[in-house]
């Protein structure tokens, strides 16, 4: 794997990017990933440009409310303070303004404004999908919906996956593996805090 780069700021990092590239390489040569809970798109511009390192074609749509404030990405961003340097005029962004300027790059992301409580896959004429990458709100209730919704119409061979778990968050860990365990699926995590389910 070639270092990816020139990424927006979050909490997504080489442990993680290597995770999702193996993931990648497991998928069909194209198709649609959505990730629910996109932030200001750095695990998506890992996923554009792992894509592109594979030659992969993916429709990239970053689905999330894009409510939070410039404070709140920046607190949440703290250790990126070159990237707020280097780009001035994301401090006068709103979250939807920012996530577009940060992955301007790739026209291959799609972002879209998405409630998960009150909006489904049928809201966006989504039928079938490749991938479904969950790094939304964390609670029980969150990432039941998200299976719920997403895991039946992702393709034979295709991929469900998430980020944070471990140990900083337990609702994640033992929501995804009751998820497991009810639905006979085998929680496949290795040295990162990404986890997946083959369909």
């Amino acid at each position: 794997m070639q270092p990816v780069t020139n990424l927006p700021p979050g909490s997504f990092f080489n442990n993680d990017i290597e995770a999702i590239y193996d993931i990648a390489c497991k998928l069909p040569n194209s198709g649609l990933l959505v990730e629910i809970g996109s932030f200001v798109g750095r695990s998506a511009s890992c996923w554009a440009q792992i894509f592109r390192q594979l030659g992969k074609k993916y429709r990239i749509y970053c689905l999330d409310t894009y409510h939070n404030s410039i404070d709140e990405i920046y607190r949440r961003s703290r250790n990126f303070e070159k990237y707020f340097r280097d780009n001035p005029k994301v401090m006068t962004m709103n979250n939807f303004e920012f996530i577009q300027y940060a992955v301007r790059d790739y026209p291959e992301i799609i972002c879209v404004e998405f409630d998960l409580f009150k909006m489904s896959p049928k809201d966006l004429g989504i039928t079938q999908i490749d991938c479904v990458f969950d790094d939304s709100l964390h609670s029980k209730q969150s990432i039941e919906k998200c299976f719920d919704d997403w895991y039946p119409i992702i393709n034979s061979g295709g991929v469900y996956c998430g980020h944070d778990y471990d140990s900083n968050f337990p609702t994640v860990v033992n929501t995804v593996n009751r998820i497991a365990q009810t639905n006979d699926l085998t929680v496949h995590n290795k040295d990162s805090s990404v986890f997946y389910f083959l369909k």
